[in-house]
């Protein structure tokens, strides 16, 4: 049997869907969807049903609504146990579950420097969601603190998939969800910052601009309060071209004439260590005719042909 609490509550079963009743019994079986393998006292159920007002009857109105969902999810699903009830189960049964364990693997993928894989597993993660957290349960105080938890944890699963995709060089590609996050999301500041790098970093600096005096608006209307040191910070830096803000990939290594051998000879003294030769070649292109091409952003085998050019006349000066 399948639980799902990354939207509205559903229970799916052998064969299908399965429905459940009342807006009572759904919220017992989300607080016990949501601590499934434990006990749920009864104390517990009752406050975060009816909170500081519970009906003289509300013990036994819970034990109603838990027998009725055993007819609905099956006998043996929901045990009784002193003073509460459990849910039997695997956490694997559960969204919740495999969407956390997915924000796991995506942190460890994170932690190697590999947003490929980072933003992969967000968007498998993230594909589970619905809707809010136990969205029919939104008007309700119950699992109130649960719902907020789940929700954060989707936000910042949103923000590290955005970054990853950002690190891949997808800025274009994600100006539309990147606009959808900050109508939905307005007061979260990370999204008009993410919005106004990936306009930027697509030759759009006016609509960047655009995007932080309308999230400076929505902050002091809503709040009263100014833009945060990220947005203000990344503002000045759109309106200087700060080099900072442009997509920067980690070098691959150059290779200039043939392969090094793995047992190279012992080198002659007048052949200088490798940084030396690289200070060296600095030193020499810096007055070589044509040789600013060597710092164009160019792959390794375009790069190959100027700087071979440059080499050649370095040998027919010297």
């Amino acid at each position: 049997m399948e639980f799902k609490v990354l939207g509205p509550l559903e229970v799916i079963g052998p064969r299908g869907r399965i429905k459940i009743g009342s807006g009572l019994q759904r919220a017992i079986l989300a607080l016990l969807v949501l601590h499934v393998g434990e006990t749920v006292s009864t104390d517990h159920l009752i406050d975060e049903v009816w909170g500081d007002d519970p009906p003289p009857s509300a013990q036994h109105a819970i034990g109603v609504h838990v027998s009725r969902l055993r007819r609905a999810l099956g006998v043996a699903c929901i045990e009784s146990q002193p003073h509460g009830y459990r849910l039997r189960g695997e956490e694997s049964d559960i969204d919740l579950a495999r969407f956390e364990s997915l924000l796991a693997e995506a942190s460890r993928a994170l932690a190697v420097g590999d947003p490929q894989a980072t933003a992969d597993a967000l968007t498998v993660g993230l594909a589970l969601w619905r809707g809010p957290a136990l969205a029919d349960l939104a008007t309700t105080n119950t699992a109130r603190a649960d719902r907020a938890r789940l929700d954060e944890l989707r936000a910042v699963a949103l923000e590290r998939r955005i970054d990853a995709e950002l690190a891949c060089g997808r800025h274009l590609e994600l100006v539309p969800d990147l606009r959808r996050l900050v109508s939905e999301m307005p007061l979260r500041e990370v999204f008009h910052a993410r919005l106004m790098l990936a306009l930027y970093r697509s030759g759009r600096q006016a609509e960047a601009l655009d995007v932080y005096h309308r999230a400076r608006e929505v902050l002091d209307r809503e709040l009263g309060v100014d833009p945060g040191r990220e947005l203000e910070s990344l503002q000045r830096a759109v309106l200087d071209h700060d080099a900072a803000l442009d997509l920067t990939a980690a070098p691959g290594p150059l290779r200039v004439g043939g392969p090094v051998s793995e047992h190279p000879t012992q080198p002659s003294p007048p052949v200088p260590r490798p940084r030396d030769t690289r200070r060296t070649v600095t030193t020499l292109i810096a007055d070589v005719r044509g040789s600013t091409l060597a710092d164009e952003p160019l792959d390794p085998e375009s790069r190959r042909e100027p700087l071979d050019r440059c080499f050649q006349e370095m040998r027919a000066v010297l």
